[in-house]
């Protein structure tokens, strides 16, 4: 399944989203920013949620809270676990957006908002962002071009907008989720290349794909048949692809 989801930044309030759904990060059971706004926009709904003591706040847990119908704001609430705050970095962040990604794919809705925390450092803005860019996209990723008994649903996702109410915090969280995206698509395309069967990932199949990545990213392919092949003495290439009708 290719992925066809945009990330955008923006700056605004949390308290203020409405829309399907907002994520917001917990910190163990310590409310990050953008879960304050969204507490105190709904009546402590967070507060209330967290005082069972259920909730663990690890990175990769998710909860989901229902805000009373009838009212502005959120159709969903999704906790997300972002472990201690001072160990908050790229790693724990993609572990966080890859459990939102499934959560999300399994709520089916089409967008979503993350309130997501900033620090003083741009440095360091960048670097979460850019890893919640590479966890979540490829947390979305999912290999079902083959499934044919109801599995292979479409990803109703189509947009996950990361939200600060910081003008520079989003600045950095805009270089970090594109060299994210970057990082994410390059692998989740190779994955689709490594997951699928040999008898349609063939040499001509993985000639066509460089070639339609060169023109889409603006780098050069040259492509190498057999006659090329048995020049430069590529035996070991030769000797496997002999028991293809596709010898190289």
């Amino acid at each position: 399944m290719q992925v066809d989801v945009k990330l955008a930044v923006k700056t605004g309030d949390a308290g203020g989203v409405g829309g399907p759904a907002i994520a917001v990060q917990v910190f163990g059971t310590q409310l990050g920013d953008g879960a304050r706004a969204v507490d105190a926009a709904t009546g402590g709904l967070i507060s209330r949620a967290l005082e069972s003591g259920d909730w663990k706040g690890q990175p990769g847990g998710v909860d989901v809270l229902y805000p009373e119908t009838g009212k502005k704001g959120p159709d969903r609430i999704v906790l997300v676990g972002s472990g201690d705050k001072k160990k908050w970095n790229a790693e724990t962040a993609r572990l966080a957006a890859g459990a939102l990604a499934a959560c999300l794919r399994g709520l089916k809705v089409k967008e979503a908002t993350l309130a997501l925390d900033a620090v003083a450092s741009a440095n360091k803005n960048a670097d979460t962002a850019r890893g919640v860019a590479e966890g979540f996209l490829l947390g979305i990723y999912r290999y079902d071009n083959y499934f044919r008994d109801g599995r292979a649903e479409k990803l109703q996702l189509a947009k996950l907008t990361l939200l600060t109410p910081r003008a520079t915090a989003a600045t950095a969280f805009k270089k970090g989720v594109a060299l994210g995206e970057q990082v994410a698509l390059a692998v989740n395309e190779a994955r689709e290349l490594v997951n699928g069967p040999s008898n349609h990932v063939t040499p001509t199949h993985l000639a066509q794909t460089a070639t339609r990545l060169g023109k889409e990213h603006g780098f050069k392919v040259k492509v190498l048949g057999e006659a090329e092949c048995r020049k430069e003495h590529m035996g070991g290439l030769l000797a496997v692809a002999q028991g293809s009708h596709e010898a190289c």
